[in-house]
């Protein structure tokens, strides 16, 4: 995704940008984008720098933690970035993380800081449903769509001899 900073009159400024599924070209594992990213970014600008703000969002499908069919999920990730026109003024943010340096075309290019933001918003363990019933351990099959008649009573051989105490 790109903003041509130059072509802005006025800061602050306020930007949505949408593009499509098949122009996003990022490779996430695991992650389909089914609508394309929205993206609005909140802009300030000083002497030599940008300063960039907002939060970017996206229909994704993955695949359920328990029962391994799709799952739909809408994730948003926040971007916070600096781009800046000079490189001596490069030196005051050398701890900063998302410093972005500018040609002097002022395009920026922040893809892969929307693409680490996607990464760090994704759901640890995605689901399908939330009451979703997951694999039967046993022979397998999806619980959600097909009731299996495997025991779901597990036990352990060695607490049988305490078992017969009870009775």
């Amino acid at each position: 995704m790109k903003v041509e900073l130059k072509e802005i009159g006025e800061f602050p400024v306020e930007v949505s940008i949408f593009e499509e599924e098949k122009e996003i070209g990022f490779d996430i594992e695991g992650v389909k984008f089914v609508e394309g990213i929205n993206v609005h970014l909140s802009i300030q600008q000083t002497d030599t720098e940008y300063y960039l703000n907002g939060v970017c969002t996206a229909n994704v499908e993955l695949v359920c933690a328990r029962c391994l069919e799709p799952a739909n999920e809408k994730i948003a990730g926040e971007l916070e970035m600096i781009a800046i026109r000079e490189t001596g003024s490069a030196e005051r943010f050398k701890d900063v993380e998302d410093v972005i340096p500018l040609d002097d075309k002022e395009i920026l290019e922040f893809s892969e800081q929307i693409r680490q933001s996607f990464i760090g918003s994704m759901p640890l363990k995605p689901l399908c449903q939330p009451d979703c019933l997951g694999l039967c351990a046993t022979c397998g099959k999806n619980r959600n769509t097909n009731p299996c008649n495997c025991s779901e009573e597990k036990t352990d051989s060695r607490w049988d001899s305490l078992k017969d105490l009870a009775d």
